[in-house]
């Protein structure tokens, strides 16, 4: 799907309308939160998986005709992905989806060190057995899809697993983590999508020292193997990128959560 580019009708779209453009449903009044869910949702999809690519300008009158509703929720959406770092608005008033930059990454996975080790260290604590064979089972499966050479099923065990180690941290926090972890998969995909089965391995090994530690109940060991791992993605995608570029945020994070182990 190519990505929407913006038209000039969205200067004088209207405000609520009796029936979308593409003659989908109506949404007024008391189902416009639903409605903007869904279609926030289905962007944030589009965005993540790439149909709609990094740079692209968009059209609410084209996204809700595509989409099969008003520009109500498509106008609301956007501002909720915009508040996720997904979307920027231009001073036309127009959104676009941001630009695959350097200093992003770097801000995202530096943030992602910080807050993940702080999650990974809390959510150690409150696991329970229950917690602790569903976590064996997760890196089960990551193991399966590298023998079995399946990268979505690789992907989807991964996504799983990053979410599920973090999962008895504070709901205000899981939510902060959430929005992070939605950035940097922009970034990650670029590199799983053309990395091979051996690299997957590698990055499995480091997920096995995560949750041994969890399983240990030592929560300094797991957020220092946690912080490392996301420090060497950070890193790997960081000389993808920009092989000049120096990622000093995401390195100044990993110093701040590995001096933990010595205090």
């Amino acid at each position: 799907m190519k990505a929407l580019q913006g038209e000039a009708d969205d200067a004088a779209e209207p405000t609520a309308v009796r029936q979308s453009p593409s003659g989908g449903p109506v949404h007024t009044g008391a189902n416009v939160s639903q409605a903007t869910a869904e279609v926030g949702n289905r962007l944030r999809t589009m965005i993540l998986q790439g149909a709609l690519e990094p740079g692209s300008v968009l059209s609410q009158v084209a996204l809700a005709r595509q989409l099969g509703v008003s520009t109500t929720p498509v106008r609301e959406a956007i501002r909720l992905l915009e508040a996720e770092g997904l979307l920027i608005t231009e001073r036309n008033r127009r959104a676009r989806v941001p630009p695959l930059e350097i200093e992003d990454l770097d801000a995202v996975y530096s943030s992602r060190v910080l807050l993940e080790s702080t999650a990974v260290a809390v959510t150690t604590q409150r696991m329970t057995s229950a917690d602790h064979a569903a976590l064996a089972d997760n890196v089960a499966r990551l193991a399966a899809a590298v023998e079995n050479d399946d990268l979505p099923a690789w992907d989807a065990a991964h996504v799983e697993f990053h979410r599920r180690i973090v999962a008895l941290t504070s709901p205000s926090q899981a939510q902060m983590i959430a929005s992070l972890m939605d950035r940097a998969e922009r970034y990650r995909r670029v590199s799983v999508l053309s990395s091979q089965p051996r690299e997957w391995a590698s990055r499995n090994s480091e997920h096995e020292k995560i949750a041994e530690a969890m399983v240990a109940r030592d929560p300094v060991a797991a957020a220092g193997c946690l912080a490392r791992h996301l420090a060497r993605t950070a890193l790997v995608l960081t000389a993808d990128f920009a092989p000049e570029a120096d990622a000093i945020c995401t390195r100044t994070a990993l110093q701040m959560v590995g001096s933990w182990q010595g205090s």
